[in-house]
Order: structure tokens, then sequence, then C-alpha cells
């Protein structure tokens, strides 16, 4: 959450501060990117200072993107409806596209060096994925601009494809009955006690999960 967290915000918001123009939230797959930027060792302290104090002073901050951001998430858990789709960066779509033949010869050759070079000084191989990454992003930038537009057209309209999947499945469930909610009642214990083990181990302390409201098998009484 602190990498998808930083994706949008950066290293220099403060606590009690807001973009000034807000963005799209970076989708999931964004904490799996490696991003390779040259930093100065005084950059590389601080970012490491502000990564500590996110998780520390800062963590009221992050916790309530965090509830904001994977509600539907929960709901969808609960409800047992499909994830809804999420835009994949350009640069994953076109290393799934034309990693067979964009990339993979460049990354062999640049994987063989490599080793060479650590064989010869005693040194251990850089890890695989982040040079599959460097050369990946070496590649699409040597793209020419019309075949990187291509590729841009063509990731938003395999996104709306899913959507188009996505929205379809929704409407191919049934509006819930009473008898329905009734049965989703009774087991509601099996989708939510794995979220209160994981807070008992996660915390160490006790927790429950209380539900209020009309009961059907008690004629509609408020109970719990």
């Amino acid at each position: 959450m602190a990498k998808l967290y930083l994706k949008k915000y950066g290293y220099h918001l403060a606590n009690d501060e807001d973009l000034t123009e807000n963005i799209e939230d970076p989708p999931d797959s964004a904490a799996d990117e490696v991003v390779h930027e040259v930093m100065t060792q005084e950059e590389k302290v601080f970012c490491a200072k502000y990564l500590t104090k996110l998780r520390g002073i800062y963590s009221q901050r992050i916790g309530q993107w965090y509830c904001e951001e994977y509600r539907d998430l929960f709901t969808g858990i609960l409800d047992g409806a499909p994830p809804k789709p999420q835009q994949s960066r350009v640069g994953h779509f076109y290393s799934r596209k034309y990693y067979e033949l964009h990339v993979k010869p460049r990354g062999e050759a640049r994987l063989a060096a490599l080793k060479r070079r650590s064989e010869a000084a005693g040194k251990p191989m850089p890890e695989y994925i982040d040079v599959i990454a460097k050369v990946t992003a070496e590649v699409w930038g040597k793209e020419t601009p019309a075949f990187q537009h291509e590729c841009q057209l063509a990731m938003e309209w395999e996104h709306q494809e899913d959507l188009r999947g996505w929205e379809a499945s929704l409407a191919d469930s049934s509006t819930k009955t009473p008898e329905e909610i009734a049965a989703n009642l009774e087991n509601a214990a099996y989708y939510l006690q794995p979220f209160v083990d994981a807070i008992q181990q996660r915390f160490g302390m006790c927790a429950s999960i209380l539900l209020t409201g009309p009961i059907g098998i008690r004629g509609g009484q408020i109970g719990m």
C-alpha cells in the first residue's frame, strides 16, 4: 500500500496536504513496477526517511486512503461479484504483447553479458526482473511514436472490452430476494471470519464483527 500511495502522491506531500489536481489512482500492478532512476545519496536518504515516516506518523493518512481505495473490493468479495478490470500500464501491455519479438532477444543478450561481467568480477548477478524491466523500457523508448500510439489505442480497446464483459457478468446476476439475503446472513461467518483472524494475528488483539439490522426469521425485528 505504501508503494501505491507513493506512486500517486510522491515523496514530498505533507500529512495535512493534498494534490492540487487529483490524478487517477494507480493499479495494484504498479506496486511491482521497477523504476530505474538515478538519485543522489541525499535523495536516497530522504526517500528512505519519508517511507519510514509514511508507515509511522503518517499511517493514519495511508490507512484512510486504503479504506477508501479498497471499500469496493471488499464489497465485491462479500457479494461474490467479479472484481472490476484494472487498466494496465502501457509498459506492461507492450511487454505482454511483444516480449517474444521485441524484448526477449535483447534481454537475453544483456543477461548473458551481465553474467560474464559478474563472474569475472566475482560479484552477484543483478536481479532478473530488474534487468528485463530496464531492457523493456529501453526497447519501448526506441519504438516509433506511431507504434507507441497504436499500442496505447490497443490497450485502451482491450480494457474497454474487459469492462464490457465485466458489466455483462454483473447484469447476469439476479436481484437478491429476502430468502437470499437471509441465506447470506447465515453464511456471513464463512466470509467474515478470515478477516477477523487476520486482524487478530496482525495486531495481537481480540476482534469481532457485529452485524445489526432487521432479521427475516424474526419477522423483521431488529437484531444482531
